[in-house]
């Protein structure tokens, strides 16, 4: 594609390539740089995913902003639709995060009024984003964020590309009624993901308590319960960040009501550690007093038979968002003792190490967790130190020294740069879900490490292939 012109714009070099689309640096005759997002060649033809770059470029050139990101062109070479672009320089806040950043007071309240003025602006278009979060708003070297990927916009009188039961968004900051029924969104869930990103930027971490042992769907059951830790944010802030994360969607505040309305947040000292979680939406009542709200539903473990699982899906309604999650939480059988080579061995009275060294073949990890017989066996975190596929980490179920079991496996290793979810055996991925940096994903079998029998969905749900045996079939 290099040196390809598109609408007049030259493509330079490659930005980054996820599951569905990559996008390139590109100059027009005068030189003016864009970013053109082009949809991968394998996915020629197919409906839906056509629509889904039709919905993003429709919906992002209704809306002029100056903190939303610009839509120049829209077109299509060869069969693979494209969208040219605002070409932005700087971080987006998800790479902060993850770097440890922290931000002054004074920049965090501009650009929580810049991001709400976008908010009450794209909502005035009768667009709803559902998909904010900190790597979708990106920070430019001259201070100010733009709001970034509509691609997953829902736009009135539009079809939706959202069917009975998929999910939409990234978890950590998906509102109660997106995860429960995504039918139901309005731009309330807006509100609510815009408090959940905020709040995590204050903190300098997701404000929900989450575990090493917290799968997606017990992840997805503290949001539905509205449980967050907010400790150490200062009381003028959550003076703005509570009421966006109300339960109810209908108790949040628009964007264009709650812009018109902000105040100067001044600088407080942090609030005391509380001995509870916050439950917001809730009145707190003592044991003796009755509550003037209805229960919240039983908190949800991990299925261990099938009376679990029935109660499960009769809490969750049996979508098809609970019938994938329990797919991905059961856990699958593993083979027998496999013997692991070149390993550095620990003394046979260790149960736990911490940072231990330790080489498995090809692989060469530093390890906490549970050891016996001088080896990983039970519950542990790998970080790799080298490997030939370049794995950045592993949490989960080891047995003598290799991944066995259920775990999740976090990949940089370029294109293919992702999260798998699910069983391996003797270190190879089995059956489960591989999402990808932009959020598509692909939930079934693999062999040999490759994508064998399953489905192959967009960030939105949509199914884009299918594949069987390792070859896709439509």
């Amino acid at each position: 594609m290099k040196n390809k012109i598109l609408n007049g714009f030259t493509l330079k070099y490659l930005l980054g390539r996820g599951g569905m689309a990559e996008v390139w640096y590109a100059e027009n005759n005068l030189g003016k740089p864009a970013a053109i997002k082009i949809m991968l060649p394998q996915f020629i033809g197919m409906e839906q995913v056509v629509s889904r770059f039709e919905i993003e470029a429709k919906a992002m050139v209704k809306l002029n902003h100056l903190n939303i990101r610009d839509v120049f062109d829209f077109g299509e070479y060869e069969g693979r639709p494209f969208i040219i672009m605002e070409y932005l320089d700087g971080k987006d806040f998800g790479q902060y995060l993850a770097e440890g950043k922290k931000f002054s007071d004074a920049d965090l309240q501009k650009w929580w009024k810049q991001a709400l003025s976008a908010l009450a602006h794209t909502h005035e278009q009768k667009i709803i984003h559902r998909d904010i979060k900190p790597s979708n708003l990106f920070l430019q070297k001259n201070g100010n964020i733009k709001i970034l990927d509509f691609g997953i916009a829902k736009v009135k009188d539009e079809i939706s590309l959202t069917n009975t039961g998929q999910g939409l968004g990234t978890v950590l900051y998906m509102s109660p009624e997106q995860i429960l029924d995504p039918r139901r969104v309005t731009s309330a869930t807006d509100i609510y993901s815009l408090g959940m990103t905020f709040a995590s930027l204050l903190k300098g971490k997701s404000v929900l308590d989450i575990t090493e042992d917290d799968v997606t769907f017990a992840i997805q059951q503290k949001i539905i319960e509205s449980q967050f830790n907010l400790n150490n944010i200062s009381k003028e802030w959550l003076n703005y960040i509570k009421p966006t994360l109300m339960r109810e969607a209908s108790d949040r505040p628009s964007a264009q009501n709650f812009f018109s309305s902000i105040g100067q947040i001044s600088s407080g000292e942090p609030i005391e550690d509380l001995d509870k979680t916050e439950v917001l939406g809730t009145k707190i009542t003592s044991k003796n007093e009755p509550s003037e709200i209805d229960p919240l539903p039983p908190k949800m473990e991990v299925p261990k038979n099938a009376t679990d699982i029935k109660k499960i899906l009769k809490i969750i309604g049996g979508s098809i968002v609970g019938i994938i999650l329990l797919f991905m939480i059961l856990p699958e059988g593993v083979e027998e003792d496999v013997v692991a080579t070149e390993v550095v061995e620990a003394t046979e009275e260790e149960t736990h190490v911490t940072g231990k060294e330790f080489t498995i073949g090809s692989e060469t990890y530093n390890y906490t967790g549970a050891v016996e017989n001088g080896l990983p066996n039970g519950k542990g975190k790998a970080t790799f130190i080298s490997s030939l596929k370049k794995h950045n980490s592993y949490e989960g179920e080891f047995k003598n020294g290799l991944r066995n079991g259920t775990g999740v496996l976090v990949n940089n290793n370029g294109d293919e740069a992702g999260t798998y979810e699910g069983t391996f055996q003797d270190n190879q991925k089995i059956k489960g879900k591989y999402t990808w940096k932009d959020g598509d994903y692909f939930i079934g079998t693999f062999k040999n490490d490759e994508i064998n029998t399953g489905s192959f969905f967009n960030e939105v749900g949509s199914i884009l292939a299918e594949y069987k045996n390792g070859k896709q079939i439509k």
